[in-house]
């Protein structure tokens, strides 16, 4: 926070965004409250999109199971029931895992 008051300038990490957020609201910083305010949407707003990829697929899958076809045979047969590929939720997603966000001001 004081590098804000300094500098005009900050870094926010997504883990400190509601803390910087509710200090800058106390202290009527406006800037900086705003910077923030848009990090958590921004974080919110991917946090949905990737929930809503998620239900899209097991939607998918739901529906290949109930019109089974020589496709997701194949794959079975590929993929042993013990694998990360099977499990849905485990393994690393196709993206890879998010990283921290900062947002410069």
């Amino acid at each position: 926070f004081l590098e804000f008051v300094y500098t005009a300038r900050v870094e926010v990490e997504e883990d400190r965004v509601q803390r910087m957020l509710e200090i800058a609201e106390k202290l009527k910083c406006l800037d900086l409250s705003e910077t923030c305010f848009q990090l958590k949407k921004q974080m919110l707003e991917s946090v949905l999109l990737e929930l809503q990829n998620f239900s899209e697929s097991q939607n998918s899958e739901e529906e290949s199971a109930a019109h089974p076809s020589a496709a997701p045979v194949a794959k079975a047969e590929r993929d042993p029931p013990d694998s990360p590929a099977s499990r849905p939720g485990r393994g690393a997603s196709p993206e890879g895992p998010a990283a921290k966000s900062k947002e410069k001001m």
